[in-house]
Formats: structure tokens, sequence, C-alpha cells
């Protein structure tokens, strides 16, 4: 059998407007299918990207992190040459997206 993932998140728990209390909670995701990439579930070789779009790279990532995944999150794994070639391509066709920038 296998095993499941936890991912440690919160939510927010809304009793009336402007009441409003944060609570830890842990997300659980059945593993991808042998041969599927365990990050986002989706059938790519290692050295590709994952899909931003897939629903468990969403899930997944936005449980870590607090925002949803962007295309810079999805080939940061990549190397150089293939991070450039997606960045250009994704550039070309207006889909190239990036975290937001943290205020001070």
């Amino acid at each position: 059998m296998r095993k499941t993932t936890q991912i440690p998140s919160t939510v927010t728990i809304v009793a009336a407007p402007g009441d409003a209390t944060g609570a830890s909670v842990r997300v659980m995701l059945m593993p991808a299918p042998p041969g599927i990439c365990p990050v986002c579930a989706a059938r790519h070789e290692s050295w590709l990207p994952h899909d931003p779009d897939s629903l468990r790279y969403r899930m997944t990532f936005h449980a870590m992190t607090g925002r949803p995944p962007t295309w810079a999150d999805a080939i940061a794994h990549c190397g150089d040459a293939m991070r450039a070639l997606w960045t250009a391509e994704l550039n070309k066709r207006g889909r190239w997206s990036e975290p937001p920038v943290a205020s001070v």
C-alpha cells in the first residue's frame, strides 16, 4: 500500500463577519502513480518543468508557501539552459509568471 503525504497548512475559520481565526491543518494527498512526477502528478521527465496548473502541484505548493505556484516556481529545479528556453517561450506566449514581490 502506498503511503499518503501529509502537508502542513493553515485555514482561516470565519465564525461571523469580523471574527476570523487561523487553525493548523494537515492536507493529505495520495501518492502519484508509479512513473508519474510525485511533485505535480504529471507525466514528464525529471529535467522538465513541473505543471503549475496541476491540482496536486497547486495544492501542495500553496499549502507549503501560502501562495499559488508560478512558472518561475515550476522551472526552478531545471538546469540553466532549460530554464532559459522555457522562460523565453513562455514570455513570447504571454504566459510567464513570477512570485509576487514581497513588500518591505
